[in-house]
């Protein structure tokens, strides 16, 4: 797995990964590294067992965004210790699930759909990753001093001395998913990419701010929640398919009556509606990065009927893809 930081403000002093002893010549039981010493647009590798990559890359100014793909071969531990530093960090999990701890803090779980957001000063963070699982991440990090002249002080004290974690809404869900596949490295795409990086804080914060995160209700059991957003994961992750309620239902291990009732209840909307509405925003999305054909558009998606999925886009937007 290679690391590479462009910028070194947003890399951490140090970082560890710890795994379980292996028996096989040549795996060491611990990889650490002293950050500071790295050469930052070259990177470096981590070891081999771990295949993939993460890079943290500056998009504007006091704002940096980190993407990665990797695979552990083997259960791993990662810890980073952080020295003079002050940003507020967003990192959403696309594929895959991971522990998160913070010193002093209790552990989170962070499954695929999920973000966690904190504030990131002096001190050590954890997170465990399980072997032979994919995992996709997309995370925003913004100068404290920027964000807290942009966000009143009372939203961020949310997470000031605890970490918050919430479901990804659909919109903010498209935002990091296209910020995840961001391709380019000129002027006009770094622009683009900060543009795209702060819509993604703002969406966040913006939620975070008027309480519309994902709450389980008292009257829905602690399990069936989980497999609702199981199901609500399932839907933003699997555009392009046609999937049932019969088929949602056996994914998620809740029967049909409980998932349409608890769908509805949880989410104010149901499972057709979100799914469509999942996927107006997927589309939207694409049109804006241009290079799509409407019917490619359709296609990806989930549509076959290019005449089903305009009207759809102008129920929900109150235009059609091509702006007429």
């Amino acid at each position: 797995m290679r690391f590479t930081y462009e910028d070194a403000g947003f890399a951490p002093s140090s970082l560890v990964i710890e795994r379980p002893s292996c028996a096989e010549a040549g795996w060491p039981d611990m990889q650490a590294r002293n950050c500071g010493a790295l050469i930052w647009e070259d990177g470096y590798d981590v070891g081999a067992f771990a295949s993939g990559s993460m890079r943290a890359f500056r998009a504007g100014e006091g704002v940096s965004v980190c993407v990665s793909d990797f695979l552990m071969r083997q259960d791993v531990v990662q810890r980073e210790t952080r020295v003079g530093v002050d940003l507020y960090q967003f990192g959403c999990c696309l594929e895959g699930s991971m522990s998160w701890r913070v010193e002093g803090g209790s552990e989170q779980i962070v499954d695929a759909g999920d973000v966690v957001v904190q504030h990131v000063s002096d001190g050590e963070c954890e997170s465990a990753l399980a072997g032979g699982q994919p995992c996709r991440t997309v995370s925003v990090m913004v100068q404290g001093s920027r964000l807290r002249s942009l966000v009143p002080k009372d939203v961020l004290n949310t997470f000031d001395t605890a970490v918050a974690t919430m479901p990804l809404s659909v919109e903010a869900n498209a935002v990091a998913r296209t910020i995840w596949g961001h391709q380019g490295g000129g002027w006009a795409d770094r622009m683009m990419l900060e543009a795209k990086a702060l819509e993604l804080v703002s969406r966040l914060l913006g939620e975070l701010a008027a309480g519309s995160c994902c709450a389980r209700p008292a009257d829905v059991l602690p399990d069936d929640f989980a497999a609702l957003l199981a199901a609500k994961r399932c839907l933003e992750g699997h555009l392009e398919e046609r999937i049932t309620i019969a088929d949602l239902s056996r994914r998620v291990y809740l029967n049909e009556c409980k998932l349409k009732c608890g769908f509805k209840r949880c989410f104010g909307l149901t499972i057709q509606e979100y799914r469509r509405r999942c996927r107006m925003y997927a589309a939207r999305d694409l049109i804006v990065c241009g290079g799509l054909r409407v019917k490619d558009v359709a296609w990806k998606v989930g549509y076959s009927n290019v005449s089903h999925f305009i009207e759809a886009y102008r129920k929900e937007f109150g235009a059609t893809p091509t702006g007429r």
